[in-house]
């Protein structure tokens, strides 16, 4: 999705402007680009490779999930059975298109996750008053965009919006 966001926003700008920031969240490492893509922007067509950038990531690495599940947070919360699922997370495939492993992650990461995304957000305010003069009644407007196809991303969805929502 950002590798698709970052398409349309050098189609229409030329290049992605300084007041968005995009992050993927996932449990998975993206290594996604596209080496060839080609658009025409003020009647030059421009050839970019777009991909997603160290700083627009954050990586859920791995954590005990066994051990959150038997003493941690989750003890009693989930079925029994969700730890022969959570044992697997070590193969390196992200939620594997479990939910309830993508919920588990962010509950595990909960504050690096809001760190890492307030993180985004104060550079926006940053620049908006050093390089830009917005109106004292404009806000931040923050995008939310997801797949609802895999594990990590579907689960997460819901999460990520409360959690913006509690850290205005």
């Amino acid at each position: 999705i950002v590798i698709a966001l970052k398409k349309r926003l050098y189609q229409r700008f030329g290049a992605i402007p300084d007041l968005i920031k995009l992050i993927s969240i996932d449990a998975d490492i993206i290594n996604e680009k596209d080496d060839n893509f080609s658009f025409e922007y003020q009647g030059k067509i421009i050839e970019k490779e777009i991909r997603i950038e160290e700083p627009e990531q954050y990586y859920f690495g791995r954590v005990n999930m066994k051990d959150q599940l038997e003493d941690g947070i989750y003890k009693g919360f989930v079925p029994k059975n969700i730890k022969s699922i959570a044992s697997k997370l070590s193969s390196g495939k992200g939620a594997e298109g479990k939910r309830i492993i993508g919920k588990m992650l962010l509950a595990s990461n909960y504050e690096e996750v809001d760190n890492f995304i307030i993180g985004k957000i104060e550079d926006i305010i940053s620049k908006t008053s050093t390089e830009y003069e917005i109106e004292d009644n404009e806000t931040i407007r923050v995008f939310i965009a997801g797949s609802f196809a895999g594990g990590a991303g579907s689960s997460m969805f819901m999460d990520i919006s409360s959690m913006l929502k509690s850290s205005k």
